[in-house]
């Protein structure tokens, strides 16, 4: 978000235009136009077309199975101002699509997509703020400012970098040396010492991620829903919360969304509640006993505490564990591989819609394949207004809950902390550095 640029930003439930003037829908909301604004520069001094929005766009759609859903065969085309759309279907929700931190259109330039249309590309050129100065994968990033940004006499810091610092007590201790100006998940024991630093502000924001078992739908014992409902109802998920956060910051909670999205916030998961006694049925009644579990998990931010959690319950009757826990670049990675683990642990973003989740997407890790779940995303992706799509996902989430498909812990709120010379950092859709200052 600080090296490209997406046509319109979500602030809230308002759309704030970036690279788009403006936008509308016509035929019912069929087809949708979006006017780009002129005179804007990618970093390397070429103007942004309107060519490539369009192409940008049609490489995320055909990397993105939400936008293909509600576009179906349908892409963007151009003219010399505007990109626009037709599909059979209205669209109204692809704008949040487009602008979630999740699944961002970020806009490149054509002659770097048209050689690299599915492939990680090679150019790295966007129109925001900064460019990439260097990247070591899961170590650092660096970024510089942008000289052709259009508002780059708003940017303060000609520099900016990013380390990957997994232990807690590493950023809270650099945070306090002045080594780092801005560091993320806070944990809860460090809270009352960075409270009474006068060179530390902490910044507390509305719920942002949320904790979820994903189970391995695809292959081995995970596959079976009785065992997936076992193993939820082994785990305590206040137990699994407060090893990865303390006493602070988390809520258990087993909705999909946070609990500032009333509209999609739901309650009533029959599995959701620890009972042995029940496990124990399932067990006894399909075998259980003695069943080996695999589970995979990062280092990062004590997820690797919550797999001891869960380990502990599940060795309560009986089952055996086994815990592969791997740096951050190495998740990643591994968790894509259907024979190494029967669930994993992660955290999840909030998104903008709940058909958004990651873990919802049949390609996804997990391979979440249901039609009739699926026929319920394609209703929500077709719904004309947030009412509507409100009334499906309470079904779908039913639903979910029924099957056990994964198993949401929690909900936390991150604490982040800086330097109190810094101000400006935008704590929403992941932390935007570009219009920050400092006066040191």
């Amino acid at each position: 978000m600080h090296i490209y640029e997406t046509l319109f930003s979500l602030e809230g439930e308002n759309l704030e235009m970036n690279i788009a003037e403006s936008i509308s829908f016509s035929d019912g909301g069929k087809r949708l136009e979006i006017a780009i604004k002129d005179g804007i520069l990618f970093s390397d001094g070429t103007p942004l077309e309107p060519s490539d929005v369009a192409f940008s766009l049609n490489r995320w759609a055909e990397n993105n199975a939400n936008a293909l859903s509600l576009l179906g065969d349908s892409r963007f085309s151009y003219d010399e101002s505007s990109v626009f759309v037709a599909s059979a279907e209205p669209l109204y929700n692809i704008v949040y699509l487009m602008s979630s931190g999740t699944s961002l259109a970020v806009i490149s330039k054509e002659e770097a997509l048209l050689e690299n249309k599915y492939l990680l590309l090679d150019e790295i050129t966007g129109s925001g703020p900064y460019v990439l100065s260097s990247l070591e994968p899961g170590i650092s990033c660096t970024l510089e400012k942008n000289e052709n940004y259009r508002s780059k006499d708003d940017v303060f810091f000609d520099r900016i970098e990013f380390l990957s610092v997994s232990d807690s007590n590493m950023r809270r201790s650099g945070l306090e040396r002045g080594e780092y100006d801005f560091i993320t998940e806070v944990m809860s024991e460090d809270i009352s010492s960075l409270e009474e630093s006068e060179d530390v502000v902490l910044l507390q924001g509305e719920e942002s991620e949320s904790i979820v078992l994903v189970y391995n739908k695809k292959k081995g014992i995970a596959a079976e829903k009785p065992f997936r409902q076992m193993v939820s109802l082994l785990i305590d998920k206040s137990h699994v919360m407060n090893a990865i956060y303390g006493k602070y910051g988390w809520r258990a909670d087993s909705a999909y969304m946070e609990k500032q999205q009333t509209s999609f916030v739901f309650s009533g998961d029959p599995y959701y509640e620890k009972n042995i006694e029940k496990a124990i049925e399932i067990r006894d009644e399909y075998g259980y006993e003695n069943e080996k579990v695999r589970i995979l998990v990062s280092n990062l931010s004590n997820l690797d505490k919550a797999a001891l959690v869960i380990k502990q319950s599940l060795e309560e009757i009986g089952l055996s564990v086994e815990i592969e826990v791997l740096d951050w670049t190495g998740f990643l990675s591994r968790r894509n591989d259907e024979g190494s683990f029967d669930l994993f642990i992660s955290a999840f973003s909030t998104v903008a819609l709940p058909q958004m989740k990651q873990y919802l997407n049949p390609s996804y890790a997990g391979w979440l394949e249901d039609e009739y779940l699926a026929s319920l995303v394609e209703e929500m992706n077709r719904a004309g207004d947030l009412a509507s799509l409100s009334q499906i996902w309470e079904k779908a989430q039913r639903y979910l809950w029924e099957n056990c498909y994964v198993t949401v812990c929690g909900h936390y709120s991150t604490i982040n902390a800086q330097r109190s010379s810094i101000d400006g950092v935008i704590i929403s859709e992941g932390n935007r550095f570009y219009s920050a200052s400092s006066d040191s």
